[in-house]
Order: structure tokens, then sequence, then C-alpha cells
């Protein structure tokens, strides 16, 4: 049995209002069954489902078991409900259409767990936000916190690869292996195994002119990395990241051809590797080469794997990064890269709550928080200026507000209202000053905030805006949060603003 009896109701009650209305829908599949029977099936269908504990989720300790159970006992139903029909003289035939409705059930109920479980079962790690944000801190080497030789290695190798880049990067490597110093190893493949006969040399710069696109376990051979170079290490790679490959080849395709060519090696080479239901068929294929990663994502990696940023550069439609070791890798077991993302927030009373949004950002970009902040500071509004981690399709969903569609959920789960201040990470809560912090915990934040009323464009009329809100929110909640409800509309659909 489920343990609490709320998310058990609410559970039998989705699976009641799904079955009734695909049983209905279905009478367009089977115009013979009447109207009359359908409830009849409907009582069949949930009996079965609570005495065999189909929806006792907490129960099952694998999502497999979850999706076995549920064609299981779903086929059982449909069987009853056929010899019922029959028992009754109603002429169900058992043809592609009653598959097809059976089918969709089911999809229907997989779906439910899989909610039921984000909402309730699984522990998000929140993009492990909270540690991240610790193991970050300090992510971030001034320019005069880096050794002179470094800075002059990588301005030695960007100048090598402009004027003589590696096409063949085993002759690249013969005619310049000993003009980055005795400790430098030069690599020319993307494999392990050469990685491997670095260990025990007193290597403590490593160049790969192999492709990082290449790297079949790319975290796997960062982290190795990391265990072979000493403290300040240094490693330098190069390969083709998204924009560029876009640019490209919108540059080598005439108009129209290019954006299907485009569409095309968007889906195969970077949707495709991050697809449960494709990568292993990606990954068959390629052999792990040739992916596509963001800028942000590739920075990321490195960042999470123990490096820290030193130069970047463009060379000949390649982007080449040199990076020091500076800490140990990141240990982060679950990295998110689906659609859906629950981030770690701050919540009334501080407590820290989880909150639903559809990702904007590409993967691994959280690691790179403080090193973007510091880079580029604040724009208008409060928000991270010319952030790069932000997908073309998240600038759109940002822009229509439909990244924050699913804190719908935080407000039927009660951690979050319709209208309050916007919930913050711990990074930008920190920026605020200790008394807005502290009026700040005294509400519950809100889907729809006072942001919309005011348009602040610092982050000290951000605070101001907020302060006004809170303060008259205390005083007259009901009434705050109908007037402030209607202006955000106002401003919304009326002046046509919206989240940048």
């Amino acid at each position: 049995m489920l343990q609490n009896k709320k998310q058990r109701l609410v559970i039998v009650l989705l699976d009641l209002l799904m079955a009734l209305l695909t049983l209905l829908i279905s009478t367009a599949f089977t115009a013979r069954v009447p109207y009359w029977f359908w409830p009849i099936a409907t009582v069949i269908w949930l009996s079965v489902s609570i005495l065999l504990q189909k929806l006792n989720y907490t129960g099952y300790r694998h999502s497999r078991s979850v999706v076995f159970m549920t064609f299981f006992v779903n086929a059982l139903n449909f069987l009853l409900i056929y010899l019922v029909a029959r028992w009754f003289g109603i002429d169900i035939v058992m043809s592609w259409k009653f598959i097809v409705l059976y089918i969709i059930m089911t999809v229907f109920e997989i779906v439910m767990y899989a909610v039921y479980r984000r909402l309730y079962i699984v522990e998000v790690n929140y993009y492990e936000e909270e540690k991240i944000g610790k193991y970050t801190a300090d992510s971030f080497q001034r320019e005069s916190d880096i050794d002179k030789d470094i800075k002059d290695g990588a301005l030695l190798l960007f100048n090598t690869l402009q004027s003589d880049f590696p096409d063949n990067p085993t002759q690249w490597a013969e005619r310049h292996a000993n003009d980055f110093g005795e400790h430098t190893a030069v690599l020319t493949t993307p494999t392990m195994e050469e990685l491997e006969t670095l260990c025990d040399k007193g290597i403590d710069k490593v160049l790969n002119i192999a492709k990082f696109n290449d790297i079949r376990y790319i975290n796997r051979y960062f982290i190795r990395l990391n265990e072979i170079l000493p403290y300040k290490g240094v490693f330098a790679i190069g390969g083709v990241v998204s924009d560029v490959r876009k640019q490209t080849i919108y540059d080598t395709y005439p108009p129209v051809i290019r954006t299907i060519v485009y569409v095309f090696d968007f889906i195969w080479n970077r949707l495709f590797p991050k697809l449960v239901l494709f990568k292993k068929i990606y990954f068959a294929v390629t052999k792990g080469k040739h992916r596509v990663f963001p800028r942000s994502e590739i920075m990321g990696r490195l960042y999470s794997c123990g490096f820290e940023i030193v130069s970047e550069q463009v060379v000949n439609d390649h982007f080449f990064v040199v990076v020091q070791k500076t800490k140990p890798p990141f240990d982060d077991k679950n990295p998110s890269y689906g659609p859906l993302i629950r981030l770690r927030r701050v919540g009334k009373g501080g407590k820290a709550i989880g909150v639903y949004k559809f990702r904007t950002m590409h993967a691994y970009s959280e690691y790179l928080q403080a090193y973007i902040y510091k880079h580029n500071a604040l724009q208008e509004g409060g928000k991270i200026a010319d952030d790069y981690r932000v997908s073309t399709f998240g600038h759109f969903m940002r822009k229509y507000w439909l990244d924050e569609f699913p804190m719908i959920l935080n407000i039927l789960k009660g951690d979050m209202k319709l209208v309050g201040v916007r919930p913050l990470s711990n990074h930008y809560y920190s920026l605020y000053t200790p008394e807005m912090q502290e009026l700040r915990i005294k509400v519950k934040p809100g889907l729809l905030p006072p942001f919309y009323v005011d348009m602040p464009k610092t982050l000290e009329e951000v605070q101001e805006s907020e302060r006004k809100y809170i303060e008259e929110y205390l005083k007259h909640p009901f009434r705050t949060d109908w007037h402030y409800f209607w202006a955000i509309m106002k401003t919304i659909f009326i002046k046509h603003k919206h989240s940048a």
C-alpha cells in the first residue's frame, strides 16, 4: 500500500479519470459497444489495478518493474473486459484498434508514474547545485593568478596553430614535440590507451591534437587525465563546437539545403548521443566519433573534472581551450540531459525546494556559474549578460516564459504560490543584502513575480521591487496578490513584456 493516503488517492483518481476518458474515446474504435458498458469496464479496470497493486508505486524498486507490471495488469484488464463484454452479448472484435487502445492506456499510466516519481519518490540531485556552489566558489582564476609561463605557453600554442594547423596530427606532433618544454606530452589520438602511457613520466603539460569530438567516454578521459597530472598541471585540446559547426554548414551549402543539412546534423550528432532510446544506436554506428558539443558543455565538463580555464580561442573553425588542474573531479553520478529539470532554490523559511523548469541551458552549464558571472557580470533585470550557456531554443523558451510553466507542479505541491518573488538559487540569493535575504524567506516564492509590474533594470531595483511587494503582502495577502496578478497580466499580454 502507498504510505501517503493523499498521494494514493490522487494516483487512483488519475487512473480512474484516464481509464474513463480512454474507454469513452474508444467507442469511436468499437462503435457496436453501448455507452452503458464503459462504466462497468472502468470499475473492472480500477478494481483489478488496486487488487494487484499496480498503483503501489512506492513498492517498486526499479522503473522497469513498473513498466512490466503496468503492461501485464493492463493486458489482464483488457482480457477481462473482453470476456465480460462477451458475457453481456456485446460483440467486441479483437482488432488492431483494441490493441491501439491498450497501448495508449498503458503509455498514459507510465507517464503518470514518471510524473509521480518526479514529485514524490526520486530525490533528484538538483544538479547537485548546493555542492557545485561550494565546488565552484573559487572556480575563477584572475589573470594575476595564472603563472606567466602558462600564459606564454597558451599564447605559443595558439600562434603555432594559427601558422601550422594540425591537419595530420602525427606529423604535426613530430614537428612541434619539443616546442612546449621537456615535460610536455603531445598526444595524437583520443584513446585512453595513449593517455595511460603518460603515467609516472613526470609530465606536467599535455597537448592532445586529436579532436575532443572523437573521445568516446569524454568525462572518463578528463577524470583520468586529472589523476595523471600534478596540481596546476596544464591540458590543451580542441575540437568542433556547435555554433562554429552551424556556421560552417551555413557557409558551405546554399539556402534551404543548408537548413535541412543542419537539422539532420543536429539530430544525429547532438540529440541522439543524449537520448536514452537512441544513444546505443548512435555509438554502435559512430564508435563515439564526430559528436558535436556546445562550447559551454565542453568547458563545463572540464570544470566538473577538476580543471579551470586558462585561455580559449577559435582557430581554423576549431575551438581550442587550455585548462589547468586545480582540484579533484566533482563526483556527479547522475548528470541530467532531459528537458524537464529540477533546480535547488531557496524557499520559505530558507528551506531548499526543488523547482521544476524546462531546460534552457546546455548540459554541464551549472559548473560555469561563477566563471560566467565574473566574466560577464549582470545585465538589466539582474540576469547574467551575454550568457552563452543558454541554448537557441532556451532563448525562445525564456522570451515567452515557457521555461517556467512546469512550476505549476510546485504550486500543486505547496512549495510555491501563483504570485510571489522569484525562486532564487543560493548564488543569486547571496547577492542580495542581508535585510532582503531575511525578508525574502518570510514568504513563498511565486510563479508570477513582481518583476513584471515594475520591470526593474538593476539588481538594486529588483530588490526594491520585491521589498515593496513583500511588505504589502505581509499586511494584506489576498488583496496584494489579486492586485499584482492583474498588473502582471497587463504587462505580459497588453504591454507584451517577456522574460529575458
